[in-house]
């Protein structure tokens, strides 16, 4: 198993592939809490240079630690999504309101804020590559965005409103989850249900159920039992049943309490406020603000366009 140590040595060298098998997930509190600690004191060692921002001053130490905090991060979440266990989901519900709050905070630091916009101000700036550039303009872009120029109650609100919509989601992608994992449709072996199926994929289907010490066919919802159903079964009905099963996931015919559309009014809410609160009218706006698309209704209007020339 790998400690604390080699958790955090992952992000030392990106290009070394993860040997999730060997993962201790007792590791990943201290993991992400130590990298959490790494990007505050990266962020107060910023702010407390007197010096003028430059690239490798300002630039470079806050990329590499929130982006380090992120990939590993990434690493759970990752995990958390192909081997689920109610250990691994504590620990991330766990770790998601300090996530949560130092981004948050990140994106909201007048101090640094400052910083960024001192180093744009500067006659250097001039001289950076378009992609430096760039980078430096889509940060206070960020910064913008992430409710930095707005007053105490306004920050305050907007870090509740970041907190509760990290919440939600990992809920909705719980209840997702949970209802691929129990969906289960068990086939017979005499079947002629699955004419056209690749033979791999009726193997994988035929052990499935034989680990369950079944005969026949086990399928479920999961993308290597779910595509080729989809693309290769013949039989329209078969398709149909798992298409419903899919899109129906999570949904009001899903177990009590695993019903994503009250998460959903709820995000839909919160999205609202956070667009409100950011001087937009709704956060279509917010969204566009960093796409190449100039408001909701070009959007709209492309749509429209493109949907009346394709349907012919």
């Amino acid at each position: 198993m790998c400690d604390l140590i080699n958790i955090l040595s992952i992000i030392d060298d990106k290009t070394q592939l993860i040997n999730f098998p060997k993962l201790d997930p007792n590791s990943f509190k201290p993991a992400v809490l130590a990298l959490i600690q790494r990007l505050k004191d990266t962020v107060a060692s910023v702010k407390a240079s007197d010096k003028e921002p430059t690239w490798d001053t300002l630039v470079t130490p806050i990329e590499d630690a929130s982006e380090n905090l992120s990939y590993v991060w990434s690493v759970v979440e990752h995990l958390n999504s192909v081997a689920d266990t109610p250990e691994l989901r504590a620990t991330i519900n766990e770790l998601l309101p300090p996530i949560s709050e130092v981004f948050s905070e990140l994106g909201m630091d007048e101090e640094l804020y400052a910083k960024y916009k001192a180093l744009k101000a500067e006659k250097a700036f001039e001289k950076f590559s378009s992609t430096r550039q760039r980078i430096i303009n889509k940060e206070l872009e960020g910064f913008v965005l992430s409710g930095a120029e707005l007053d105490d109650v306004g920050k305050k609100k907007m870090a509740e409103i970041n907190r509760e919509e990290a919440e939600l989601s990992q809920k909705f992608s719980e209840n997702l989850l949970d209802c691929t994992n129990e969906f289960a449709l068990y086939l017979p072996e005499d079947t002629d249900e699955l004419k056209g199926v690749p033979e791999a994929e009726l193997h994988l289907y035929a052990q499935q159920a034989a680990a369950e010490g079944a005969k026949g066919y086990k399928i479920t919802l999961h993308m290597p039992n779910y595509l080729p159903i989809m693309q290769y079964a013949e039989n329209r009905e078969l398709r149909e049943k798992m298409y419903h099963a899919y899109v129906t996931r999570a949904s009001e015919f899903s177990p009590a309490g695993k019903d994503n559309l009250p998460i959903i009014n709820r995000l839909l809410e919160l999205r609202v406020e956070d667009a409100h609160l950011l001087g937009y009218k709704n956060f279509a706006e917010v969204s566009l603000v960093r796409k190449m698309a100039e408001s909701p209704e070009q959007v709209v209007s492309f749509l429209r366009e493109l949907a009346a020339k394709a349907k012919p």
